[in-house]
């Protein structure tokens, strides 16, 4: 019926047939992170929702961050796509990696757009990069909270804004304006401020400048 064992392994993770996963995985453990062009096999057990057989994989060492594949994700994006929590937390407890590097890795984003609150909270707490920004359409800096504006998800919006709010976090502003400019938007506060050379914002003012959509602007976290 299979061309070869491989094949046998992920039709048996899309079934759900965790103890045929278990026996091919015993006969052959190359193929554990092994990648198709549907993604690592912890991916595609993620994407249908397998949870027995995620966890089987996570215990038999599979590399929890491998991406590859069409859609070139992780695991626990696919786990986000899908909605599935208990997946998201079983990945998150066995240390998988909250990549922002582009919109469609960052599983915060695919929360967002996917309006799974739960799973979105739980990322934001778990200490994703909220700040992370990209440049979508014609919104210079989309981070997560002008994402979840452009969603509708007001339930991640406002616990966001919370989270901003409530956080001392500093950013330095790179500009193709001046000081000034800067200071015309900033409208309601006083703690953006010119330290030399350097034009520092706190995270209320970068939120400010984000609204704004200020044309040529950039941040970077002062550590």
């Amino acid at each position: 019926m299979f061309e070869n064992l491989y094949d046998e392994l992920k039709q048996s993770i899309r079934d759900g047939n965790y103890e045929k996963v278990k026996e091919i995985i015993s006969i052959d453990k190359d193929l554990l992170n092994k990648v198709s062009a549907l993604g690592s096999n912890l991916r595609m057990a993620a994407r249908y929702n397998q949870y027995e057989i995620c966890k089987l994989l996570i215990e038999n060492g599979i590399d929890i961050d491998l991406v590859g594949g069409v859609s070139h994700d992780s695991a626990i994006v696919a786990a986000t796509f899908s909605g599935n929590f208990d997946i998201v937390r079983l990945l998150m407890q066995n240390g998988a990696k909250l990549d922002v590097s582009n919109t469609r890795n960052n599983p915060l984003f695919v929360a967002i757009s996917g309006r799974n609150v739960e799973i979105a909270k739980y990322l934001i707490d778990a200490g994703i990069d909220i700040y992370a920004t990209y440049k979508i359409g014609e919104i210079e800096n989309c981070d997560a909270c002008e994402w979840a504006k452009k969603w509708g998800t007001k339930d991640v919006y406002d616990y966001l804004i919370e989270k901003e709010t409530a956080d001392a976090k500093l950013f330095e502003v790179t500009a193709s304006t001046s000081f000034e400019s800067l200071c015309k938007i900033v409208k309601d506060t006083k703690d953006l401020y010119n330290a030399g050379e350097r034009i520092i914002c706190t995270a209320k003012d970068r939120r400010q400048l984000i609204e704004a959509n200020a044309k040529g602007v950039s941040f970077s976290l002062v550590q």
